[in-house]
């Protein structure tokens, strides 16, 4: 069975390569301020994206498998382990909010299905968090299904195969 939850809370500090790009505002940065990572292109362009918007505040890089990653379940063909790319913090008024980010490949077989499980992950700890993002790339737009959204999450909790994607982004 996989968890819902991180097994362990966050660690102190994390000990990553210093490989690909430098990033600002991660919440493991090195004295520089900087956490250096390997993104795709659109996955680097959906962070460069949130990293814009005025509420935002810093983000962390959810690495599949560590024993403190935020681990989400879903089925096809058995129970799995789905790690969303990125938790985005956010400032809300006087407080924080937490984002779970997927940008997600859907050519991949397995998207409809982590999407179906985010939206059961929301029916349980939506309140949690802010937005619950499967985020896709479309025709050179990004197009965002927020899952925490009842009505999208409904769509969501609907899909039977990879045909179904595109009635949760419209």
């Amino acid at each position: 069975m996989v968890s819902r939850e991180a097994k362990e809370p966050l660690p102190d500090t994390i000990v990553e390569n210093k490989e690909g790009a430098a990033f600002k505002k991660h919440l493991y940065c090195d004295a520089d301020g900087e956490f250096f990572a390997r993104f795709n292109s659109w996955e680097e362009s959906l962070l460069e994206q949130e990293m814009k918007d005025k509420t935002f505040v810093g983000w962390l890089r959810n690495p599949s498998r560590r024993d403190w990653a935020l681990c989400v379940p879903y089925e096809l063909g058995g129970t799995k382990a789905f790690y969303p790319d990125f938790l985005i913090v956010r400032r809300k008024g006087r407080d924080f909010e937490v984002d779970l980010l997927e940008p997600h490949d859907d050519t991949r077989t397995d998207t409809w299905a982590k999407a179906k499980g985010l939206a059961v992950f929301a029916d349980d700890h939506g309140l949690e968090f802010g937005r619950l993002i499967i985020a896709r790339k479309k025709d050179g737009k990004f197009q965002i299904a927020d899952v925490n959204d009842k009505t999208t999450r409904d769509k969501a909790r609907k899909m039977q195969a990879s045909n179904d994607l595109d009635a949760l982004f419209a």
